[in-house]
């Protein structure tokens, strides 16, 4: 058994061990990996950003009993915001109405709470007038609110959200047209 020790070297002993780490660890490795949303760098310098793990504010959980929105209630709902046209609203009330259920707003009363928020609707004006540079008057488009506004409602307007809401417009054919990328 000692001459079988002996003759491995510390060369063969390391990375066998780095292997039976990432054997015994793979499911927290895997996680870890996943959590992943940026890998940036150049040369031998990387630089690795995590997705922040959040919990969904108590005012995103919808209450038992509530009702679940419909096509119609988007519709109706968003007309409330004096940015958007209604002809928009009703040709993208089905994409609206999918998006809004996707980012966690199920419930009618989450809908006129999304509507009804300021803060919300004020953060993503300047948003999108910021990274889109669209028009001060009427900034918003339907999509808008169901996808971004969604995601600070639940969220929370917070710099980290506002971050994510921000990296996710720069992916947008829009972003890229309007920069010239």
């Amino acid at each position: 058994m000692t001459d079988l020790l002996g003759a491995s070297s510390w060369a063969y002993t390391i990375p066998l061990m780095f292997v039976i780490l990432a054997l015994i660890f793979r499911r927290q490795i895997s996680a870890k990996i996943m959590e992943i949303s940026v890998l940036r760098g150049e040369g031998k310098k990387y630089e690795l950003a995590f997705k922040a793990q959040q919990e969904k504010p108590e005012r995103a959980l919808p209450k038992g009993g509530a009702q679940v929105i419909t096509e119609a209630d988007v519709e109706t709902t968003l007309g409330k915001i004096p940015d958007l046209k209604p002809e928009g609203i009703a040709r993208y009330r089905r994409t609206c109405h999918a998006h809004l259920l996707r980012n966690g707003v199920i419930t009618v009363d989450q809908l006129e709470s999304l509507v009804s928020s300021e803060e919300v609707l004020d953060k993503l004006r300047q948003i999108y007038i910021e990274e889109l540079k669209r028009n001060k008057d009427a900034p918003l488009d339907p999509v808008a609110v169901a996808t971004w506004g969604a995601t600070l409602f639940v969220y929370g307007v917070t710099p980290e959200v506002e971050r994510a809401v921000r990296q996710g417009i720069r992916r947008s054919p829009e972003y890229r047209e309007k920069h010239g990328l």
